[in-house]
């Protein structure tokens, strides 16, 4: 199943065209959800998929990969290069219908052959090396410090 947590201006627009397509059954739009009550919901996921169209601090991503979960996500995330170097997931090329649906059948290929979980392992291993608040408040630190010498 496919299931949508959040809101926003295009939520309508989705839920028509999930309605429209036949799989009402599998999309599944559960609305804002915070605490743990997130959490659950994340750690009874397969894969975490987030397609900013522009992100400063992908907050829920970085919460999804800490849970070890694998990431397809758009280069507007500004988490690609991450992801890419650690293998955590897949970065779409192009933000578009097309290449969302093709990642996901990919993320489906690498589920049924057992492999998908390896790539959870390095979204945690991802947030532990480099993009943990200690690792980010440390780089923000040693930046400002050569700045001010």
């Amino acid at each position: 199943a496919l299931q949508f947590i959040g809101d926003g201006a295009d939520l309508d627009v989705l839920v028509q065209q999930a309605n429209s397509s036949g799989f009402t059954d599998d999309i599944h739009f559960l609305g804002k959800k915070f605490g743990q009550e997130k959490l659950n919901l994340l750690c009874s996921s397969d894969v975490f998929l987030h397609t900013s169209r522009h992100d400063g601090m992908p907050i829920a991503a970085l919460e999804a990969a800490d849970l070890s979960l694998p990431l397809l996500i758009s280069q507007e995330t500004n988490l690609g290069n991450y992801v890419e170097k650690y293998k955590a997931g897949k970065v779409l090329t192009e933000n578009n219908i097309k290449n969302i649906e093709e990642s996901l059948f990919e993320m489906e290929d690498l589920f049924n052959k057992q492999e998908l979980q390896k790539y959870g392992s390095n979204a945690k291993k991802m947030i532990d090396e480099e993009l943990n608040w200690d690792k980010v408040a440390e780089k923000f630190i040693g930046h400002y410090k050569n700045i001010l010498s």
